[in-house]
């Protein structure tokens, strides 16, 4: 959707939202509704309202955000840069944690996030019947493998996105937690602070390269040994972390050349968005409009979005959608019963108005 400006000024706001189904929970309290969906209806109200824009503004609604964005923005991006040519982009991101760091609500603004790196292994061995076990097994050498990676996870680092979240998120913090989490990127506390945060799933994706064994294939007959299994490991890296050098560090964990490893998807670094934009400046001026005490802080993003592919080229991209997630909530993402609330989506509708407003009107 392109929103042309009654007074050119300015360059564009890009608007990157994605529309998978995602149902809602109780009836009482939620409707069935898409994801992307309060940045349509802002939109719309802002229209019917009159309101003229000082600057460009396009709204993109794409595909193939979840398996990577090649048919989707990464495509926009390469076929169609020169003619958007963003001053900022605003995509999809978490918004407002209640009960996860403390008490206080704080609102997380994606300014970066980790690199993709997707690998297949393919381990060969003898095939045989399952009465005779041998040593020279697939499946066996497959898992040997697999137990070498997991055992020794990736060292922890704070590096310049996450210090500077972690550092964000400290005043809210009571003491000795507030004094750490300022100063993580000290190698000495962020090990002794490290065995606190590791044990946390969030707070170790965010302080370390992670690897998540997701697709295992192998065998087909109970009675058969099986001369081939497969892996896919879903890798997710620091920003700082060098691709080359995890892919040694890995090479050197499975060491037998009875293994293949295939590489099936990888992203650059994607940059650090600036705090000191209008676009965020807006952001956390919208929340402290809307939700009377809340924070608002940086994000690390572990998973990925649309944004590394406009971060990558120098533009700034943030990720943010208006709403509150508990702590509860966090287990439902990609899980069981993804939903929001309608509650949320009214709040997500009054804050993209807002945002818009300031930025563009």
């Amino acid at each position: 959707m392109w929103l042309p400006p009654i007074l050119h000024s300015g360059r564009i706001l890009l608007s990157a939202a994605r529309l998978p189904m995602v149902l809602s929970g109780d009836a009482a309290h939620s409707t069935p509704r898409v994801w992307g969906i309060m940045f349509l209806l802002a939109l719309e109200s802002l229209l019917q309202e009159g309101v003229k824009f000082r600057r460009p503004l396009v709204f993109t609604a794409v595909p193939d955000e979840e398996p990577g964005g090649d048919n989707g923005m990464r495509w926009l991006v390469e076929n169609h840069l020169k003619e958007i040519d963003p001053e900022w982009v605003w995509d999809e991101g978490t918004g407002g944690y209640k009960g996860i760091f403390g008490e206080k609500l704080l609102f997380a603004v994606a300014v970066a996030e980790k690199q993709i790196f997707r690998i297949r292994l393919t381990a060969m061995g003898d095939p045989g019947h399952g009465s005779m076990p041998h040593k020279n097994c697939a499946n066996v050498t497959l898992l040997d493998a697999l137990q070498r990676i997991i055992q020794n996870p990736r060292p922890l680092h704070a590096g310049e996105s996450a210090s500077k979240m972690f550092a964000a998120i400290a005043p809210s913090q009571t003491f000795p937690a507030s004094f750490l989490l300022k100063h993580l990127s000290n190698p000495l506390i962020l090990k002794l602070a490290g065995g606190k945060l590791s044990s946390e799933k969030f707070t170790n994706a965010l302080l370390r390269d992670t690897i998540s064994v997701n697709i295992i294939h192998a065998g087909y007959q109970i009675n058969v040994i099986p001369e081939c299994a497969q892996a896919e490991l879903d890798c997710r890296l620091l920003p700082e972390t060098d691709a080359d050098e995890f892919y040694r560090w890995l090479t050197s964990r499975i060491a037998d050349n009875r293994i293949k490893i295939e590489m099936i998807q990888s992203s650059p670094p994607s940059g650090i968005a600036p705090m000191d934009n209008p676009f965020y400046q807006a952001v956390a001026a919208t929340i402290k409009e809307h939700v009377a005490g809340a924070g608002v802080f940086p994000l690390l993003m572990v998973g990925a979005t649309d944004g590394r592919y406009w971060r990558c080229l120098g533009y700034p991209a943030y990720g943010f959608t208006p709403m509150i997630l508990e702590k509860t909530d966090m287990g439902r993402v990609h899980g069981i019963d993804e939903r929001i609330s309608i509650d949320n989506l009214l709040l997500g509708i009054r804050m993209t108005r807002d945002i818009i407003k300031t930025l563009c009107a």
